[in-house]
Parts: C-alpha cells; sequence; structure tokens
C-alpha cells in the first residue's frame, strides 16, 4: 500500500468520511470550524519525522491513541462584496447553473450579492 508522506493524521471523526458521503467534501462550513477529530500517522519505521532512533512503535503508544481537533477555519470568513459571513453553496450533485442548494455536502461558495462587476459578470458567478 502506497503511503503518501504529506499525510500527517488520519481522520477518525465521521463527520465527512462516511458511506453516505463518498466525494468526501464537507457536509457545511460549520464542520470546517469546529474541526474533525484526528490521529497522528505514523509511516512505516521511519517513526515520527523520519527520526530513524524513533520507531513507530513509540509513535504509536505516546500520540495515536490521543484524538486532536484539527481546525480547517478559525471563523467563516466575511463576504468581501456583502459584508457579511452569509453564501450561497453548491453540492457536487448541483447543476453548473442551479440557483439552489442540495444540501449534500459543500462543493462550491460563492457570494450571495445580486451586483455586477466592471466587466458586467455578477459577483455571484465568481
Amino acid at each position: 500500500m502506497f503511503a503518501d508522506p504529506r499525510v500527517r493524521v488520519m481522520i477518525t471523526d465521521q463527520t465527512i468520511f462516511t458511506t453516505d458521503n463518498p466525494d468526501r467534501y464537507p457536509p457545511d462550513l460549520d464542520t470546517l470550524v469546529k474541526g474533525v477529530s484526528v490521529l497522528p500517522v505514523t509511516v512505516g519505521g521511519l517513526g515520527r519525522r523520519g527520526n530513524l532512533n524513533y520507531t513507530a512503535t513509540q509513535a504509536a503508544t505516546e500520540e495515536s491513541t490521543i484524538p486532536k481537533t484539527k481546525v480547517y477555519l478559525r471563523q467563516i470568513p466575511i463576504d468581501p462584496i456583502t459584508g457579511k459571513a452569509d453564501w450561497d453553496f453548491r453540492s457536487c450533485y448541483d447543476a453548473v447553473d442551479s440557483t439552489s442548494w442540495g444540501g449534500e455536502n459543500i462543493f462550491d461558495v460563492h457570494s450571495k450579492s445580486g451586483g455586477k462587476a466592471l466587466n458586467g459578470e455578477k459577483y455571484s458567478d465568481w
């Protein structure tokens, strides 16, 4: 099995990675703010950060049993156009031109503003 060296944690919280969410997109923005439970991953026999003197067995007993919370957003960002932390979403199952969110997951986030940019494009299309 190929191990990606960039992956440092294994997500144990089944909020995002469930059988109901095979696409692996977050169900809502609040999940990214609250965070998900993770466990440190030890890679092969290299132990922590490639230190050959620190074995994977030591790392497994010290760190792997202690879940931590990984947070992806500190807060829901403010829409610079509307000045509010209120966004329109699109699910990966919604049509490109859909005007409503299906609610399955968050695939795309865009402004709720009805205004237009100088080039005539709607801000909500960005």
